[in-house]
């Protein structure tokens, strides 16, 4: 009897959980979940009460399989700041796709970060530039730095 109720219960339990299951209709939110890549671990700022994430991900040109063509990464920045128990305000920033982003370096004391974007050029050549990334709890500011 007790086999019995306790298989009943297992039925029971797996359909009502199967039923919670639902397909996420988001393309581009599917796309960056599938494909991000954290870049470097949380950082975070106890002075300015926030921390940061960061992530990129890779999508394929329409070139990507020929020799001289690369993926296309773009940079995501997410901030996350507590007010005193009351629910945390959430930001995403995204940067524009470039073939690479590299973290050059953080400023330990401030919440500034150091980018490196990689751009192919059509004559094969391959143009760097650098960028300073300021964060505040509630914006961020981007500027060249080089």
């Amino acid at each position: 009897m007790r086999f019995l109720i306790l298989i009943i219960a297992v039925i029971t339990s797996v359909s009502l959980h199967a039923d919670g299951l639902v397909k996420a209709d988001n393309p581009e939110l599917e796309f960056v979940l599938n494909n991000m890549v954290w870049m470097s671990e949380v950082k975070r700022f106890e002075r300015e009460g926030f921390e940061v994430r960061m992530f990129k991900t890779a999508s394929m040109d329409w070139c990507a399989a020929l020799y001289s063509c690369r993926a296309r990464e773009r940079l995501y920045i997410a901030t996350t700041e507590g007010d005193g128990g009351e629910g945390p305000v959430q930001l995403v920033y995204h940067l524009p796709e470039v073939h690479q982003w590299d973290v050059v370096s953080w400023d330990d004391e401030q919440p500034k970060v150091l980018l490196k974007s990689i751009v192919l050029l059509d004559n094969g050549q391959k143009e760097s530039i650098t960028y300073r990334l300021e964060l505040h709890a509630y914006s961020a500011s981007l500027e060249r730095a080089d």
